[in-house]
């Protein structure tokens, strides 16, 4: 293990799903009463109120209080704990919804926002929360991919089909029959925003857009099919078909000279059909370390972030993951503070030298916080 800089980001999940706001909170209810009014109803005091009733839960043992709410939904939580204060108490006791509700606050949120909360126990996310690997290759991932709720890294996110998003009308568009399937697959309702894998590559949205996870949608319209028609369809020739409507819809976009003249832009429009929401269907969900009893969103190399976002070498310029094996190198890798150390060993950036706080002060669109250093037994200082 070698020690190095890194550095943590302010918005980990920028240019995917987030909620970011600077602006303050309207008032939803403005009291039209006098001071007198108001003076009033203070002597008067506060008229009586019977005790709330907890219902059956009340009656439970703790043990299986907590094991119904661990399998209740995040919609159907947040529902009881307006019932009543003894509902409100219980649940705001609980541990795992306590411990996410102070550490993967945005995670919530955002799980609230899309419309995706309703679908998953609160346990399926305490258990994502408590484990740091990306569910493919094994590396630290600081995200959650959300039709699925499976913790994932950036290079899996944005590489591997598993991960792929698309609008849920493109996925059902040759099959009335599945128009239904919203209703049984976790549909992500995208908000208007920004969104790319880099801040380089991004598009603009204004409407909502409902978004499935691509693997999902491809099983659930073979399982129909076989329901409906008797007949077993391999999910792959869905896709095949599917990529096949999306590069003849693509290229009717362009005039024929170029269809004929340039056949390598007719696969630029077909891969930018194919990859336009690439990325996207994930949030940030920061690791819960319950030995050490803090959340780690994840470390970033800075001789990395410098060098390959500020300099752009050349290794950036033939892509992102291209030619990096299978632990790559770059400024959008994550690493778990007790991990890094094996990045520094190998990490040429490292070796070549990088001046502490050199990126600081720079705008790479990705919201870089200030330099640290890491020992080499994965503490971390403020100062070399």
């Amino acid at each position: 293990m070698a020690a190095g800089i890194g550095h943590r980001r302010q918005r980990p999940a920028r240019f995917k799903l987030e909620l970011v706001s600077s602006a303050p909170r309207p008032c939803l209810w403005v009291s039209q009463e006098t001071e007198e009014d108001a003076h009033t109803a203070l002597r008067a005091g506060p008229p009586p109120r019977k005790p709330p009733h907890s219902g059956i839960l009340g009656t439970l043992p703790p043990e299986i209080l907590t094991t119904v709410l661990m399998n209740l939904d995040l919609t159907t939580l947040h529902d009881l704990r307006l019932l009543n204060t003894h509902y409100k108490e219980h649940i705001d006791t609980l541990h795992a919804y306590t411990v996410l509700k102070q550490h993967a606050n945005h995670t919530l949120r955002i799980m609230l926002r899309v419309k995706i909360a309703h679908h998953f126990p609160l346990s399926h996310l305490w258990h994502e929360f408590r484990q740091p690997h990306c569910r493919t290759c094994g590396a630290f991932g600081p995200y959650v991919f959300l039709p699925t709720l499976t913790r994932v890294c950036n290079r899996c996110l944005c590489t591997r089909h598993e991960f792929q998003v698309a609008p849920l009308d493109l996925m059902t568009g040759r099959f009335p029959f599945a128009q239904d399937m919203a209703r049984e697959l976790p549909t992500v309702h995208a908000f208007p925003g920004v969104f790319g894998g880099t801040p380089l590559e991004f598009f603009i949205t204004d409407e909502v857009e409902r978004l499935v996870s691509v693997e999902e949608a491809e099983v659930a319209v073979a399982a129909l099919i076989a329901r409906k028609y008797g007949q077993l369809v391999d999910p792959e020739r869905l896709r095949r078909e599917r990529l096949g409507r999306e590069l003849r819809y693509s290229t009717s976009l362009m005039p024929a000279r170029l269809k004929a003249g340039n056949p390598g832009l007719a696969n630029w429009f077909y891969e930018f059909a194919r990859t336009r929401w690439m990325c996207m269907g994930a949030t940030d969900l920061p690791y819960w370390d319950g030995k050490r009893g803090m959340a780690e969103s994840g470390i970033y190399c800075s001789a990395c972030t410098f060098r390959r976002e500020y300099e752009k070498t050349d290794e950036e310029e033939r892509g992102l993951w291209r030619d990096m094996g299978p632990s790559p190198l770059g400024n959008h890798v994550a690493f778990y503070v007790g991990d890094i150390g094996g990045h520094f060993e190998n990490c040429r950036f490292v070796r070549e030298g990088y001046v502490f706080g050199a990126k600081d002060g720079l705008s790479g669109g990705l919201s870089n916080l200030r330099d640290f250093f890491i020992s080499e037994d994965g503490i971390i200082s403020l100062s070399v």
